[in-house]
């Protein structure tokens, strides 16, 4: 045998190992993919479950709940909470804001009866 059938010999058997090799590492990477893949998938199922948990955790508040909270309301805000007795209706701009007003009123009709 000579050297340059040996040569000949050597590069076929080369090439026929680097093509495998390729091939080894193309399934390989095919595979890790759809590992990747089917990762990507179970983290998404994942999420979407939490997502779905925490739109579960809103829960409607009871009437009892609301009036509670309409009680708090009214007794830290400055504002007198609505009677239901049979008080005088208190103006909040005094009684001179309303002298004004029928004041305003009553000359807006007078005009509007003499001169409009």
């Amino acid at each position: 045998m000579t050297v340059e059938n040996f040569w000949i010999l050597f590069v076929a058997g080369a090439t026929s190992a680097a093509s495998s090799v390729g091939f080894l590492i193309q399934v390989w990477s095919a595979r890790k993919t759809a590992l990747e893949i089917e990762k990507l998938k179970l983290e998404i199922a994942a999420l979407r479950e939490a997502q779905r948990s925490a739109r579960s955790r809103i829960a409607l508040p009871t009437s009892e709940e609301v009036k509670d909270v309409v009680r708090a309301q009214r007794h830290y805000t400055r504002d007198k909470a609505p009677s239901s007795g049979n008080r005088p209706i208190q103006s909040e701009y005094g009684i001179l804001g309303v002298l004004l007003g029928i004041l305003a009123l009553a000359g807006y009709l007078l005009w509007k009866h003499f001169i409009g």
